[in-house]
């Protein structure tokens, strides 16, 4: 790298940084946000920290939700956005400041993906401004500061890393097999949204899906990005470009899949154990369909009438849905005088935009209705999440085309003078959106620090398995949660208990860690740890020809197994959910510890065989260019 590359690339990285930051800037001075997810957000952040700290690395059974009976949470939610949250903790921060600067690091990454994939098409200066506008983003900012859908911001902040590694891969077309490197890196980007947010996850492989094939008139033609033919950038490849086109156009797909298979640890429990969980629940009410959260309607019968929900009509997503419609119509007028070498890529981006625009009207509510899986995004908006990599890049295409045909002028200050101006008219006239739209966000944004605290405090006090006297009398905090004279209680979602869990939150009385017939004082306790439980059982005294179960405070779930000395027996479910064994008469050590669903078990497998493949695959590569 030469001193002015390094100059460029550290100038570069604190612009990135520094916007990143101003993106989190009023979190600095009031803490985290109030957001429709923030009862969520500092519960599964404590419970996955504290079980982080244990030795869990990977806690799929939130052992402090539901008064302590549990949840299996992160068996089917992604982790990534807690496990953002790790480094900050361990640097010794606390609770609320973690998920703050789990904000920043997802601000920064999207920030610096957005920066490498607009260089591929724009001259640096102009992938900065391009990578400001994605992080100024207006639902990028709604799901931080309103909805504090943390998820979802970690998912759209690697689409960006997807669609440059896309790019890339096919552009290596013209370079030998040993050289290609970008597969690993797609398929790292797909992994990673994957283990983001499952909705984004889904809209954006759908909207990917053509772009291998959409690349090939805009990359085909060209070696070291840059077209080979100028004045005949249409030529009709030969054969052998064409078949090499082919495999590396497979090859994308194939490492999109393998980005799956990589991430098998939580997408084949996700996909095989929900028979096993309340998951209709996420759909518990008629305007949680993303056909029932339109923002447009009445398209089809002439009446167009944009919606009244509270939300879409306080959020700023109704004038967000303005800027889109802008930026599409501008986008396609300049299409027409576009560039040839970016007209294509251009178009792509135009079509994920209107794509978007079109799901969130009842121009797309067909497509709902045909496609149950879809109907599980629950609002028609996630499609914006898109949008956010999209719209600052057709942008960056409009000033990019002024910037290479400003008119003729006689002194070339004058062209210059002419190229800014334009420049700065494009982008004044949307940033007039952002800004008006953006206040609207922060102007319905809500702040109680003091709240958040006395929750991180209170929540940094819980000692497992300790749980507070439900019998006292409680007060709820966040909403969802309470607070009882000896402590905090916390309760969790329930599309993600098991299936026959009836038990209400709060529950009607104390529950104790185990329980045997009615012969308490023959239970002997000696572990109860995170994933782990060890209990002595002494029922000689009882009579031998009845056989009495064995109550755990935990919700039964089969990811738990059960050993009684030593033997593998049968772990039940009584009639409101709790997890129940059967013992016999005697004295008798019960072990029960979490080891996962099979689909689980395969799934780390599955995962790990993949990480070995991609490595021996990077490292024989390696080896062949050497």
């Amino acid at each position: 790298m030469t001193r002015d590359n390094l100059k460029l690339s550290v100038i570069a990285g604190l612009f990135l940084i520094g916007i990143a930051i101003a993106t989190i800037l009023p979190m600095s001075f009031h803490g985290y946000p109030i957001t429709h997810s923030t009862q969520f957000n500092l519960s599964w952040a404590f419970q996955y920290q504290r079980q982080f700290e244990s030795g869990q690395f990977y806690p799929r059974w939130l052992e402090f939700s539901n008064f302590g009976f549990g949840n299996a949470t992160f068996v089917f939610y992604p982790p990534m956005l807690m496990i953002a949250t790790l480094p900050f903790k361990l640097l010794g921060m606390d609770l609320p400041t973690s998920l703050v600067g789990s904000m920043v690091m997802a601000a920064f990454t999207l920030a610096w993906g957005i920066y490498l994939y607009a260089t591929l098409y724009f001259p640096s200066w102009l992938a900065l401004v391009v990578s400001g506008l994605a992080v100024a983003s207006p639902y990028f900012l709604i799901d931080i500061y309103q909805r504090g859908a943390i998820a979802e911001v970690w998912a759209i902040a690697f689409i960006p890393w997807v669609l440059r590694s896309t790019h890339k891969l096919i552009d290596q077309i013209h370079l030998p097999a040993s050289q290609r490197t970008h597969a690993i890196s797609l398929a790292i980007a797909w992994g990673m949204v994957g283990l983001s947010h499952l909705p984004t996850l889904l809209i954006s492989f759908l909207a990917w899906l053509p772009m291998p094939l959409w690349l090939l008139k805009d990359l085909l033609n060209r070696n070291s990005q840059e077209v080979i033919d100028h004045n005949n950038p249409y030529r009709k490849p030969s054969l052998l470009e064409l078949k090499n086109y082919i495999v590396e156009v497979g090859r994308c797909y194939l490492s999109a899949s393998l980005g799956f298979v990589g991430i098998s640890f939580f997408l084949l429990p996700v996909i095989g154990d929900q028979k096993l969980v309340q998951i209709e629940s996420v759909n518990f009410s008629p305007e949680y369909l993303p056909q029932n959260r339109l923002l447009l309607d009445g398209l089809l019968s002439l009446h167009p009438r944009l919606s009244t929900h509270w939300f879409e009509t306080g959020s700023g997503m109704i004038p967000y849905f303005g800027i889109m419609l802008a930026v599409v119509i501008i986008g396609a007028i300049s299409l027409i005088l576009g560039q040839p070498s970016l007209k294509q890529t251009m178009g792509l981006w135009m079509l994920i935009t209107a794509i978007a625009l079109i799901m969130t009207t009842d121009l797309g509510v067909w497509i709902y209705h045909l496609s149950p899986a879809l109907q599980k995004i629950q609002f028609s908006w996630r499609w914006y999440g898109l949008t956010v990599t999209t719209i600052p890049m057709i942008l960056g295409g409009l000033c990019w085309q002024i910037w290479q045909k400003a008119p003729v002028t006689p002194t070339y200050l004058g062209k210059i003078t002419i190229k800014i101006i334009a420049t700065c008219l494009i982008l004044s006239v949307i940033l007039t959106g952002y800004v008006y739209t953006n206040q609207i966000v922060f102007k319905r944004t809500g702040f109680d620090p003091a709240l958040i605290n006395k929750f991180a405090s209170l929540a940094s006090q819980k000692e497992f398995p300790k749980e507070p006297d439900a019998e006292g009398k409680g007060i709820p905090i966040l909403w969802w949660h309470w607070i009882f004279p000896d402590g905090l209680a916390i309760v969790d979602v329930p599309e993600y208990r098991a299936k026959g869990v009836t038990l209400a939150m709060p529950p009607d009385r104390n529950q104790p860690l185990a329980s045997y017939g009615n012969q308490d004082s023959h239970i002997q306790i000696k572990q109860w740890k995170f994933g782990l439980r060890e209990i002595f059982v002494d029922s000689s005294a009882n009579n031998p020809s009845v056989n009495e179960y064995l109550t755990l405070r935990m919700f039964y779930y089969p990811a738990w197994q059960v050993w009684i000395d030593g033997k593998k027996a049968l772990l039940e479910q009584n009639s409101q959910g709790q997890a129940q064994i059967a013992i016999a008469n005697g004295q008798h050590l019960v072990l029960v510890k979490y080891i996962g669903t099979e689909a689980e078990q395969w799934g780390k497998t599955i995962s790990w065989v993949s990480i070995i493949i991609a490595i021996v695959y990077v490292f024989g590569s390696q080896r062949i260019t050497k």
